[in-house]
């Protein structure tokens, strides 16, 4: 990840840009800015923060961004590869395996002779638990109908990268740039990832959503249902 660090600065010092200069440009901190030409994947708090926040950056900078994000799977992927390879050395010819192997196998027997009783003293607990859970699902079922749907509109003010998944299905990923409106429905809920949470402002069923509170770093993840519109 340092290399592409490397590759970010050197274009930017090139083009003549200080870290204020980027921040204002792709409305995100400027330790996030620091923390990619670091190459210190670490500081964001997910990985789809800091692939949308490189691609950002690398567009401003007039790079590849596909070559840049390519080049960090890669290296990601190369460094899981060597984890694994160290693992598997450390696990081979270990005799703590075996152990663990043979206990296993005997707990496995232990458990499949105490098991083998007659078949009908199961079947009413078996009943009984089927019974419970169709119960438990129609309980559900009720519940989640009783709710109502839930709209979301997301307008930009200066501009932020967003993720929302509605009812847990991806519905949008990219910029949201100043002046453009975005409206999403759902039966349930919403989960939002922000990439600049000053850059757009979030109403839900036409109420307004405080997006920052919880956030790190201009940096929010929120989860939108029917309470959080309630007063």
């Amino acid at each position: 990840m340092k290399e592409i660090g490397s590759i970010i600065q050197a274009r930017r010092k090139e083009l003549g840009l200080t870290v204020e200069d980027v921040k204002r440009q792709i409305y995100v901190s400027s330790a996030y800015i620091y923390a990619i030409e670091e190459g210190d994947v670490s500081k964001f708090p997910a990985e789809v923060y800091y692939t949308g926040t490189l691609r950002r950056y690398g567009i401003l900078l007039g790079l590849n961004t596909d070559e840049l994000i390519s080049q960090y799977t890669n290296s990601k992927l190369k460094a899981q590869a060597e984890a694994i390879k160290i693992e598997n050395e450390k696990k081979e010819f270990s005799p703590v395996y075996v152990i663990a192997a043979l206990v296993l196998i005997s707990g496995v027997a232990i458990i499949y002779l105490s098991s083998k009783k007659p078949h009908c003293e199961t079947l009413k607990p078996v009943a009984a638990i089927a019974a419970t859970q169709q119960v438990v699902l129609q309980s559900k079922s009720v519940e989640e109908d009783s709710k109502s749907p839930l709209m979301l509109a997301i307008l930009g003010t200066s501009g932020s990268w967003v993720s929302v998944y509605a009812d847990d299905e991806k519905v949008f990923e990219g910029l949201i740039a100043g002046g453009m409106l975005k409206k999403f429905g759902a039966k349930y809920r919403f989960h939002l990832k922000i990439g600049y949470v000053s850059g757009i402002s979030v109403t839900l069923n036409n109420k307004s959503v405080n997006i920052t509170t919880g956030a790190r770093q201009d940096i929010n993840e929120i989860i939108l249902t029917n309470e959080s519109i309630k007063k």
